[in-house]
């Protein structure tokens, strides 16, 4: 899964996308990569594989050592998930997942992340079954920068901008998949820190004669500068509980305050 910010695409554009396609056709018996995550899962401590990293060159040495070591401290582990998960690393981030950055600020009308961002850190990806979770923190060169990204992803562009990203991405990237009833709705903001977001998506994909329902949920939380967010991912009736993800959101807050 590619990394992002938590405010300007993680888990929310591109991503999404990409877990909407691998899932369902994985769920439908075609070989994937999510096949090829599967079998590299690991149950010890992800400490032991680096997770997905990006910086941006703007900002200064002492910043980005800084902030990415903060980032991975306040990112999920697998300890922080109940018994049975397992872990596999995250994918880098490719160019095409920052054009999509790009356009979907434009959208909201926010600067590029290359402009605001110092450090864009994710978790591994954590599975159980049919469920995904995977958490990311990305530090904002500023607080006003950081609040910048909240008000834009909290306001009326939001659905709008979101929707059409993730049909244009899956459009894109489906490989003979098709998907109907995309659907992106707010959900209610997860507490903590000095403000949030959450977004509840859910979509129908057809692939191979079969048809899969896709349910996505992401949590963020503004602390300071930094920009967290959990998403969690799960096919047809089961999905990952509300209060699970907003326990692990709480477990991120504690250790970015």
């Amino acid at each position: 899964m590619n990394n992002g910010s938590v405010l300007s695409r993680k888990r929310t554009t591109a991503m999404l996308a990409s877990a909407f396609v691998v899932v369902a056709l994985s769920s439908c018996g075609s070989s994937s990569s999510k096949t090829n995550a599967s079998s590299s899962a690991t149950t010890a401590s992800p400490a032991a594989s680096a997770p997905s990293t990006t910086t941006t060159t703007a900002a200064a040495a002492g910043d980005v050592t800084a902030d990415t070591a903060k980032a991975k401290q306040i990112n999920l582990q697998l300890s922080d998930l109940p018994s049975g998960w397992t872990s596999s690393p995250a994918s880098p981030k490719s160019a095409q997942d920052q054009a999509d950055d790009v356009k979907t600020a434009s959208c909201l009308g926010i600067p590029p992340p290359s402009q605001t961002h110092t450090v864009d850190i994710d978790s591994d990806d954590f599975s159980s079954g049919n469920l995904s979770i995977s958490s990311n923190v990305t530090f904002a060169r500023t607080a006003d920068a950081a609040r910048q990204e909240l008000a834009a992803y909290s306001g009326s562009k939001v659905t709008s901008c979101l929707t059409q990203s993730l049909q244009d991405s899956m459009a894109r990237d489906a490989n003979g998949a098709t998907v109907s009833n995309l659907s992106v709705t707010p959900a209610t903001k997860p507490s903590g820190g000095d403000g949030g977001f959450a977004y509840h998506v859910t979509a129908t994909v057809m692939a191979q004669g079969q048809q899969v329902q896709l349910t996505v949920d992401v949590l963020a939380v503004l602390v300071g500068r930094a920009e967290l967010n959990v998403s969690s991912f799960g096919i047809g009736n089961q999905t990952v509980p509300d209060q699970t993800l907003r326990s692990l959101m709480a477990k991120m807050v504690a250790r970015a305050s």
